[in-house]
């Protein structure tokens, strides 16, 4: 149990830190902004899954700092490959939210991910 405090009060002051240091919030928001492209295709998932953490992580205990939708659709299509960038531009008018555009991208990034992991 004392173990289980100690990290509470980890996680508490480093919530604290990082609500205090505007400068580094406002360099991690940088960061999530201009994401760098995924290496493939079979990494998207992955790149994905640690940006929307990065984002999380950046966002925890203060709320403020969430991206809205048309921020976030905007950082999401700069870690897309051209052509799947290119399929989500085609397609805007049937997605109503971020939630939405990363579904349909998703669908195709665990399809790769799963032919990765077939193909090895």
């Amino acid at each position: 149990m004392h173990g289980d405090a100690g990290l509470k009060e980890y996680f508490e002051m480093y919530a604290w830190f990082m609500k205090t240091t505007g400068l580094r919030q406002s360099e991690r928001m940088v960061a999530l902004m201009t994401p760098k492209p995924a290496k493939s295709d079979d990494d998207l998932a992955d790149a994905i899954e640690a940006w929307e953490r990065e984002e999380r992580d950046l966002c925890y205990g203060n709320e403020s700092m969430k991206m809205t939708d048309p921020w976030a659709i905007t950082a999401l299509k700069a870690l897309l490959p051209q052509r799947i960038k290119d399929h989500v531009d085609m397609n805007s008018a049937r997605f109503e939210s971020y939630r939405d555009v990363r579904n349909d991208v998703m669908q195709f990034a665990m399809r790769r991910r799963l032919q990765k992991l077939c193909n090895v």
